[in-house]
């Protein structure tokens, strides 16, 4: 399954993923110290709904975490790659595999962009909700799932009962002007450091870019 899982906590992350997230951080932490269902981080593209879990496999790498976290690992699941258009019973062989290494790594489970998160109303050969069968291999083995999803598909399904049985919803707030600034050139720094390019007098640049970017979000 080398094409389908990865290792997140194996990462190596150049700087902190994120910053301004501490709330959410937070919020993930007590799911999956207190939760059965998934944790399902919501937000719109580009706010941060896979920087805040990256940020957590960082964390768990510092063993800058409550002690529940610091000997676990985050096996990402690729679900495109996991289905690859498999019949049921390969299908299942494949995620008894997922949930074996998970169980062998001492695993959190993580799907990004799991677009969808409830059981379909018709499921059949081509069309297998394959989060809610990782869920129900995961659940009887005790192992947590966190997902990521965007607005629409979550105001599409947050309304059904299986959806309020299934997720612990985790929404990424929006970025102040504060806030954005200090990530943006966080960013810039960061990078400039990287690479050795030395960046001066971005204050207007950096001005300019946060007014477009709280234009349009």
């Amino acid at each position: 399954l080398i094409d389908a899982c990865s290792i997140l906590t194996d990462k190596t992350f150049q700087t902190e993923p994120t910053i301004h997230q501490e709330e959410e951080l937070e919020r993930l932490m007590i799911s999956l110290a207190l939760n059965k269902k998934i944790a399902l981080v919501v937000g719109n593209k580009g706010s941060g709904t896979t920087s805040l879990v990256e940020e957590l496999a960082y964390l768990i790498q510092k063993k800058q975490v409550p002690d529940f976290l610091k000997d676990k690992t985050i096996l990402e699941v690729n679900i495109a790659s996991l289905k690859r258009k498999e019949t049921k019973r390969k299908l299942d062989n494949r995620i008894k595999t997922v949930i074996d290494a998970a169980k062998e790594n001492n695993a959190i489970i993580f799907i990004d962009e799991a677009d969808d998160i409830v059981t379909p109303k018709e499921e059949n050969e081509e069309n297998i909700n394959v989060l809610a069968l990782l869920r129900h291999a995961a659940e009887r083995q005790g192992i947590k799932i966190i997902a990521t999803t965007n607005q629409n598909s979550y105001k599409e399904y947050s309304q059904s009962l299986d959806f309020k049985r299934q997720f612990d919803v985790i929404e990424i707030k929006k970025h102040t002007e504060e806030e954005l600034k200090d990530i943006i050139n966080r960013d810039i720094n960061n990078k400039s450091t990287l690479h050795n390019i030395s960046i001066d007098n971005i204050s207007d640049i950096l001005s300019d870019i946060t007014t477009l970017l709280i234009s349009t979000t």
